[in-house]
Order: C-alpha cells, then structure tokens, then sequence
C-alpha cells in the first residue's frame, strides 16, 4: 500500500541520516565546493491550492583538483537564503556560486570567498543570443566564453600556481 511504502521511505531516510552527515562534513570540509539549486515540484497540502509549491534542491560538491568527488545534496521548502545560510554557516574556503543574492551575507561575514560562476554567465548571453535575428554583442562574448573554456581545458593538468600564471598572461 502507498502508506506501507511511505512508511520503509522514511525509516531509509533515519537510516541514511549519519550517512548525510557525513557526507556534508566531508563536502565542506574540503575548502572549496561547488553549489546551486535546482526547482523541485512538491504537493501541496493546502486544500485551497491544486498546484505544487516550487521546492529547491540545493547540491553541494566538493572541488575534485584535491578530493575524489563528493557531492551531497539538502531540499528546502523554498528559494530562502535561510537553506544555504544555515548550512555553510561555519564554511571556511571557496564557494563557487551562481548570483544568487541569498549569499551575499555569507560573502559579507568573510569567512567564505566568492567565486563567480562563468557558466552562469555564459546562460544569459546565449538566451539574449538566441532571441536576436542577427549575430550581435551577445554572440562576441560567447566566442569570448568558447575560447576561455577552451584555454581552461589545456590548463587543467597544471599546478594550480601554474593555472594562475597562464591565466594572468
């Protein structure tokens, strides 16, 4: 029955707890993560409203440069800058972010550095681009974009000394 079913998934979930934990200590623990939300759809259980509430998937991944790769993930009711506030409160090192403004007070406390997040925005020139009957600004930063990534791929391997170098020049 679906109330059995519901009842096994929340005794995994107990279950799993220490484990997420874990994990998320791990993942934080690193210095420098990786982190964005996604929407994810939620009944809802207000009688009032048919629709699902916009719930957010917030993923945490750990940099793989100096850890094999981690990644734990924590769901909010909402786009509240309370779910990531709560969770890197005691962060300490890199957090590479989209724009979210919801971080702004973690940036402004100093114990975590912001790090900008070119695909994030590489997105808004390929939306604008698309919408545009002929090549424009928009399709110049992309090429930008295409050749920094494309410089970003032959530096990987290097120390990370050596990426700031080839970055600079």
């Amino acid at each position: 029955s679906h109330t059995l079913m519901s009842d096994w998934l929340v005794q995994c979930a107990e279950l799993l707890e220490e484990l997420h934990r874990r994990m998320m200590a791990k993942v934080l623990a690193s210095g420098h993560i990786f982190t964005d939300d996604t929407v994810l759809p939620l009944q809802n259980h207000d009688p009032t409203r048919r629709c699902t509430v916009k719930a957010r998937l917030w993923v945490y991944a750990r940099s793989r440069r100096r850890h094999k790769p981690l990644v734990a993930y924590e769901f909010t009711r909402s786009r509240s800058q309370e779910g990531p506030l709560d969770r890197l409160t005691d962060f300490r090192g890199y957090v590479q972010a989209d724009a979210f403004p919801g971080y702004d007070r973690l940036f402004a406390r100093g114990h975590a550095k912001e790090v900008a997040c070119l695909i994030h925005a590489r997105r808004q020139f390929v939306e604008v681009a698309e919408i545009m009957k002929r090549p424009g600004r928009p399709h110049v930063a992309i090429g930008f974009i295409k050749k920094l990534y494309r410089i970003e791929r032959q530096i990987r391997p290097l120390s990370d000394e050596e990426r700031r170098q080839q970055r600079q020049a």
